[in-house]
């Protein structure tokens, strides 16, 4: 099958870093990279590009006080087409504005309401819009 996108999943919890991308190796098509740690990701993001990058908001070399997921964003290459999901355990009303408002966040999935399928469609629909994106 052919690529249909390039994926970069960005968390820190093996178990949800193996499962995430399962998922999208059960749905076949897409390059998958994985970073767990703020800097293996910037370090990803500045050597390839990506239609999408799956980011969890608090990692474990972060500091626990801060949410500072969206500092990923700075490295983030809006210009080019990449989209970004976010996928946290950690919502809250003020994070979620921020995020779509500054950011443009292309979905926000909370990790204790979301099926597979709504994953995949999410992750689906963000790939094929950054490919549009870049075929304008």
């Amino acid at each position: 099958m052919k690529t249909q996108g390039r994926v970069l999943i960005v968390e820190d919890r093996l178990d949800w870093r193996q499962m995430l991308q399962g998922i999208l190796e059960r749905e076949g098509g897409y390059s998958i990279q994985t970073a767990a740690t703020f800097d293996e990701a910037v370090s990803l993001l500045q050597s390839q590009p990506f239609e999408l990058v799956i980011i969890d908001l608090r990692l474990e070399d972060w500091d626990e006080t801060n949410v500072q997921g969206l500092d990923l964003f700075e490295f983030i290459d809006k210009s080019k087409g990449t989209n970004a999901i976010i996928v946290t355990g950690y919502p809250t009303p003020e994070i979620v504005k921020e995020a779509y408002k500054e950011y443009k966040v292309f979905d926000f999935l909370f990790k204790k309401h979301f099926t597979a399928s709504e994953f995949k469609e999410v992750v689906r629909d963000a790939v094929n819009d950054a490919l549009a994106k870049r075929k304008r």
